[in-house]
C-alpha cells in the first residue's frame, strides 16, 4: 500500500476521520441519512488519492452539518458522556452544567435481565444499573434525576425511592 498523499500517514488521517465521525455522526444521521452512506462509499474507491479526496469531501460535509446544528441545552447534555458533549475549547467559556433534571415518565419497561428502562417526556432514555430497586414508577409520574459523586446519576421516583441509572439516549 502506498503512503497517503500530502505526507500524511494512513493511520493519522484515519484517526482524525474517526474522531470527526464520532463527534458528528448523531447529528448527521438525524438530519440526513445519505451522508453516512456516501462516506462509507468512499471505502470502495481503489485509488489512494481519490479515496482520500472522497473522505475529505464527505467529512467536510459532516463537519458543516455539525456546525449548523443548534447547541445542546444543559438539560439536553445532562447524563451524556463527556465524549459526546463539547469541550471547553470547542464552546468558549464553560457553559452551565445541570445537576438536576425534572421530567415525567413517558414509558417504563422491564428488560429480560430484570433492569428497568425509563423513557422521559423529553425523549431521553435512562437504564437502571442494578436490579432489585422497585420505584413503583408508572408512565406519567414525575421523576427527578440527580448527578451524584463519581459520575453516577440517580433517578428518584414519585414514591421517593431511588435507583442508579445511566443514560442510553
Amino acid at each position: 500500500m502506498s503512503p497517503a498523499p500530502s505526507g500524511r500517514s494512513a493511520g493519522a488521517w484515519r484517526c482524525r476521520l474517526i474522531g470527526l465521525l464520532t463527534g458528528v455522526t448523531l447529528a448527521a444521521t438525524a438530519r440526513s441519512a445519505d451522508l453516512p452512506t456516501a462516506l462509507l462509499a468512499c471505502r470502495e474507491v481503489q485509488d489512494n488519492d481519490a479515496r482520500l479526496a472522497c473522505f475529505d469531501r464527505e467529512s467536510a460535509r459532516l463537519a458543516a452539518l455539525a456546525e449548523a446544528t443548534t447547541p445542546l441545552t444543559p438539560e439536553d447534555r445532562f447524563g451524556l458522556p463527556r465524549a459526546v458533549t463539547p469541550t471547553k475549547e470547542e464552546t468558549g467559556p464553560r457553559r452551565q452544567e445541570a445537576t438536576v433534571l425534572r421530567a415525567r415518565l413517558r414509558l417504563v419497561a422491564s428488560r429480560s435481565d430484570g433492569l428497568i428502562v425509563f423513557t422521559l417526556d423529553n425523549g431521553q432514555v435512562w437504564r437502571q444499573l442494578e436490579p432489585g430497586s422497585d420505584l413503583f414508577a408508572r408512565p406519567g409520574d414525575a421523576v427527578q434525576l440527580s448527578k451524584g459523586a463519581f459520575g453516577n446519576y440517580w433517578l428518584r421516583g414519585a414514591s421517593g425511592r431511588t435507583c442508579r441509572v445511566v443514560r442510553d439516549r
